[in-house]
């Protein structure tokens, strides 16, 4: 549990347990947050922070990675808050523009991969739930499923399928603890699952994609759950194995 506030011009974070006991808390003066989240298991905070890192310097933006002590532990500025594998012993960065990078809890990168010259961005990067695989999306035509030790098992470009890539890209909505992944490769109303060899496993079409959440139902699951936007009460499922 944690508590976070701001005030005048700095940050206090607080960190709690489950019974209330206060274990640990970060303040620092002179800055201000912009956005935050917790690891998995609570036992590291992560947020972007605007200060100045010596006094003369102007204010910079960067990631701070603080554990459940209070101990600021590192930070880094090039990137986006990181993507927590669930045993919290990665997690991953992406900086569009250059490169989706892996750091352990001490700072240091553990695998990283640069943005190829003839791809446009590095548009998304998830982590399945089990921390084994990790789907990457080069913007616009491109997915990659990774190991968690950054070894590449497949790249698949969607140049020769039905229908255009669409302007938002491959997206991908999905990664299972198998490795299969569900995303929206053509047209808008196609959902397609490939498998962690690059094997399409499902490809099929349905109507009104602006208006309902595609997703893997659970983890493990051999079902597609379809949530209408406008009333989310309403579901279908789709067995796709």
């Amino acid at each position: 549990m944690i508590n976070d506030e701001m005030e005048n011009s700095g940050v206090k974070v607080h960190f709690f347990d489950k019974a209330g006991k206060l274990l640990g808390k970060w303040e620092i003066n002179d800055t201000s947050t912009e956005s935050w989240i917790l690891s998995p298991k609570g036992n590291y905070f992560m947020c972007r922070v605007l200060r100045k890192l010596n006094p003369d310097d102007p204010v910079s933006s960067e990631i701070v990675v603080i554990d459940k002590t209070g101990q600021e532990l590192f930070s880094y500025q090039i990137g986006d808050i990181g993507s927590w594998s669930p045993n919290e012993d990665y997690f991953i960065v992406r900086d569009p523009a250059v490169s989706v990078r892996a750091y352990n809890v001490k700072g240091k990168v553990i695998w990283e991969r640069k943005k190829p010259d003839n791809v446009k961005d590095l548009s998304l990067a998830m982590i399945s739930e089990n921390g084994k695989y990790i789907v990457l999306e080069e913007y616009p035509k491109t997915v990659l499923l990774l190991d968690k030790d950054g070894r590449e098992l497949y790249r698949k470009d969607f140049d020769n399928i039905p229908g255009k890539v669409h302007s938002s890209g491959v997206l991908v909505r999905g990664i299972d603890n198998n490795g299969n992944i569900l995303l929206h490769p053509g047209a808008r109303n196609e959902i397609r699952i490939l498998d962690n060899k690059g094997n399409v496993k499902l490809s099929q079409h349905f109507e009104g994609y602006d208006n309902f959440l595609v997703l893997f139902s659970t983890a493990n699951s051999s079902q597609i759950e379809i949530t209408n936007r406008k009333n989310e009460s309403e579901k279908t499922y789709i067995k796709w194995r």
